[in-house]
């Protein structure tokens, strides 16, 4: 079992045990503020896009960083944890106006999809 099905798990189940929600509720709470200090320190070093407000990217950040981002990329669409981290890694220079990492520049469109039975 990994870290998304524990996190799914919980999310399923807090729509009918408070626990749970609680433990959801704190879960989200520490993601934004993670995404918060993320954005805010690239916003106070001048990192940001122009015209890119602080809560914009910290939108997007939390977006591209979600445990249901990442398990619709590998449950639906088949991609390996290895080919989010890429991509995210790169989507996210884009609105944030930053370079991307060494090995990720000139890359085009996702991985390519597995291939279908």
């Amino acid at each position: 079992m990994s870290a998304g099905d524990i996190v799914a798990a919980v999310r399923s189940g807090a729509a009918v045990e408070a626990a749970l929600a609680a433990v959801y509720a704190e879960g989200t709470r520490r993601h934004d503020d993670g995404m918060w200090r993320v954005i805010g320190k690239l916003g106070a070093a001048g990192a940001l896009r122009p015209g890119l407000t602080v809560p914009q990217a910290v939108g997007l950040l939390s977006v591209l960083c979600s445990v249901e981002a990442l398990a619709d990329l590998t449950t639906r669409f088949g991609w390996t944890a290895a080919q989010c981290e890429t991509w995210t890694a790169e989507a996210m220079c884009r609105p944030l106006g930053a370079v991307p990492p060494t090995g990720l520049a000139g890359r085009r469109g996702p991985p390519s999809p597995p291939a279908r039975d």
